[in-house]
């Protein structure tokens, strides 16, 4: 079968659009992966300053100051 340049034409576009939407997906999925990142440094933060003042109050009972 022959290709005609129609045909030729027509490939690469989808190809450049292949690769147009991978390119698209792959930097929305740089994006989600980071914005979790950022999610879960704040979940840790609060998880730390959470332990930090517990650790504070117990420190508190156990070892009163006279």
């Amino acid at each position: 079968m022959f290709s005609t340049k129609w045909d030729i034409t027509n490939t690469l576009e989808k190809k450049v659009q292949i690769e147009e939407l991978e390119r698209i997906y792959k930097n929305e999925l740089e994006k989600f992966e980071e914005l979790r990142y950022k999610e879960s440094l704040d979940h840790k933060l609060i998880l730390n300053c959470i332990n930090e003042i517990l650790e504070r109050n117990i420190n508190l009972y156990l070892n009163p100051q006279p």
